[in-house]
């Protein structure tokens, strides 16, 4: 049980930090993509929640101007909304998309 404890207070930490540089570097690693997954697979409503509200977050950056660079497999560039839309929907679904662009 200790191991978990430590496990989720590092892990929080991690998405603290990659927030942080999410704003300035403009890049989701493939760690912090691997949050969104993980979030997303875990199929809960606190989860979905930050999912939706860390993918807001992507919309805004996108919305003023900057495009946001995605790190899985290959590496994609979301340079605009479509795009954005595009890539929530083939990565999670068209609920998440809706929940963004609500």
């Amino acid at each position: 049980m200790e191991d978990f404890k430590k496990l989720m207070i590092d892990s929080e930490t991690i998405n603290k930090e990659e927030e942080n540089n999410l704003g300035t570097t403009k890049i989701v690693n493939s760690d912090y993509l691997k949050s969104f997954v993980n979030a997303y697979n875990y199929d809960a409503a606190s989860t979905i929640n930050w999912l939706v509200s860390k993918l807001k977050l992507i919309k805004s950056i996108i919305e003023n101007g900057h495009p946001v660079t995605i790190q899985e497999s290959s590496i994609k560039v979301l340079n605009t909304l479509d795009d954005l839309k595009v890539w929530i929907k083939n990565t999670f679904d068209q609920d998440i998309v809706n929940d963004v662009f609500e």
